[in-house]
Parts: C-alpha cells; structure tokens; sequence
C-alpha cells in the first residue's frame, strides 16, 4: 500500500523476569512506501540478538536488481516463494495439486544492533 506501516520486535531471553532489569532488545520496524524505504531502528535494551543474518524478503514489488543498505548498493536474488509448501506432504491425495508459487526478491545482511536501512528505486 501507499501508508507507512510500522512493527516492533522485541526479544528476550523468555524464561526469566530479567527483562524488568533491562535484558531485553526491542527495534521499531518501519515501511516507508512512499520513500521507498524500509528502516530496521537501533536495538534499545542490552539482550544480544539470537539471529545474526537478516534476511528480508520484497513481496509484490516491481522486479529490481539492487538495494541500497546503508547507502551502499548491494544486489538483490530473485527467488521462488511457494505457499504452503510445507503443508503439501500432509495432503492425504497421492499427487496433491502444487502449492501456488510467486518470484520475490530477497537480501540478506549481517544482524547489528544499529539502525539498518534498505532503499531502492529511484530517489
């Protein structure tokens, strides 16, 4: 759509109540359409991060080559995204029809806890 929309992750150890003492990690996760831009906000909270690649993926946007991270180009991978796939072994129909597929574009960077900002097209 044409309307900024934003998501906040937050993450913690999930067996404790050290969160209260700030053993946490929370980003705001903004999409900026109109700007082209999708900004990944620094970490607030001293909990290190499980994951140490992100990867996202760029459904339903007009074919491109490269993004910017952080203002540096880097290409982007087309890629086949298949729903449901998963769920097609538990058909109980010996040749299920295929799950519907579509071409995305993904890239992947390094995790940090700075601000992380993906950019493309023209600006």
């Amino acid at each position: 759509g044409d309307a900024d929309s934003y998501f906040l992750f937050y993450e913690d150890d999930g067996n404790s109540f050290d969160y209260q003492k700030g053993f946490f990690s929370k980003r705001l996760l903004r999409f900026e359409p109109l700007e082209n831009r999708f900004i990944i906000q620094a970490a607030e909270g001293n909990f290190p991060s499980a994951f140490k690649k992100i990867r996202v993926i760029f459904h339903g946007f007009p074919a491109m080559n490269t993004v910017r991270i952080n203002g540096q180009s880097t290409d982007i991978h087309p890629e086949i995204n298949r729903f449901f796939k998963g769920l097609e072994k538990y058909d109980p129909i010996k040749d299920p029809e295929p799950a519907p597929e579509e071409t995305v574009m993904s890239v992947e960077v390094a995790n940090s806890a700075d601000a992380i900002s993906f950019e493309w097209g023209n600006r």
